[in-house]
């Protein structure tokens, strides 16, 4: 039986019920004025998601940064930092500068600094304060709020729904008889809606359901794989190489395995954590051990990468086992190929 199959949705519906209440009653007292949402003075993205985990927001959020660097545009970031061991304002990044680990800032976070040069991301569980804080000591033009759509206390210019298709096509219920943190008819509440983790078709079949609750601009972006690489030697994996042992902690392992598969590697075992996941010695020893005795080399994902050296211990292991990472690189195909342009004539009219 899948987590969240029938029976399990069936078993919890009284809970879920009263947590759909709360969070409509929240969600609307915000969209009424009844709360006031406190916006600062530069224009703020939000990307988000309706689903607990796994829908594709940090990859969404590191293009649009890239696209907007490019283009002449200084961009901060702001997050709660999910999975950190601090609480308040923490600096992950400042103009390029890391200044926190995975432990300190959030996997995420610093995943997110060391994708985009120049970068400043600042973390903290009030959005609004991270913002002030960026704004007090780095003056950027624009700021994206990662997984900011729940967050209403913070007022957006633009809100950007990232929705994963495999999700919004089977099981629709609020949490926890389902993934949703919020009623999918909240897409209504998006300007911008991309879709991710899925074909065309079901692009196309996931629009005829919602298509009275979407805004009206929507994308579909898909994530290719990149050879694997050393993030210490800068060193390549071809195809034709060793096989490798790939292992992560993230919402949706398999969809990593596929990855891998898909760059053409020869995938010669397997090991899945919780998302968010904590390595422990024992952990990386039996990592060792299994990749050891396939003769293969150890993948993961950069997510994964950050948080296993975010200790010297750890940090000592991955050098030692020449662990590599897959990246991962977001586009746009086909009627989605000028989501480029379309963000860049939003930028210059905020």
């Amino acid at each position: 039986m899948k987590r969240f199959g029938t029976i399990w949705s069936l078993l919890f519906l009284p809970l879920t019920v009263l947590y759909s209440l709360v969070s409509w009653i929240r969600f609307s007292g915000y969209r009424s004025g009844l709360f006031r949402s406190e916006k600062l003075p530069v224009p703020v993205w939000s990307v988000g998601n309706l689903t607990a985990g796994g829908s594709g927001k940090t990859p969404v959020t590191a293009w649009l940064a890239r696209l907007l660097t490019a283009n002449g545009l200084k961009v901060g970031i702001i997050s709660r930092g999910y999975g950190r061991k601090t609480t308040g304002t923490v600096w992950v990044c400042r103009e390029g500068t890391l200044m926190a680990t995975a432990e300190t800032g959030g996997d995420e976070p610093v995943e997110l600094a060391t994708l985009i040069p120049g970068v400043t991301v600042v973390v903290s569980e009030r959005r609004v304060e991270a913002g002030r804080e960026l704004l007090r000591q780095v003056p950027v033009d624009l700021i994206l709020a990662d997984d900011g759509f729940q967050h209403r206390r913070l007022f957006r210019n633009l809100d950007i729904l990232v929705q994963d298709l495999p999700s919004f096509l089977s099981n629709r219920f609020q949490l926890p008889s389902g993934r949703f943190r919020q009623n999918w008819k909240h897409l209504a509440a998006a300007d911008v809606v991309i879709w991710t983790k899925g074909s065309s078709g079901q692009v196309a079949e996931a629009e005829k359901i919602a298509s009275p609750f979407l805004p009206g601009k929507t994308l579909h972006a898909v994530v290719n794989p990149e050879p694997a690489v050393n993030p210490v030697s800068g060193n390549r994996i071809e195809e034709t190489q060793l096989p490798v042992f790939a292992f992560c902690g993230i919402a949706f392992p398999d969809k990593f395995f596929d990855s891998v598969r898909e760059a053409g590697y020869n995938l010669a075992g397997t090991k899945s954590f919780p998302d968010h996941y904590p390595f422990t010695k024992e952990n990386l020893t039996d990592l060792a051990r299994q990749a050891e005795s396939s003769g293969a080399v150890l993948l993961t994902t950069l997510k994964d990468y950050h948080r296993l050296t975010a200790t010297p211990e750890g940090k000592s292991w991955a050098g030692s086992c020449q662990v590599h990472v897959l990246p991962l690189t977001l586009a746009f195909p086909g009627k989605s190929s000028d989501a480029g342009d379309f963000f860049l004539q939003l930028a210059a009219k905020s």
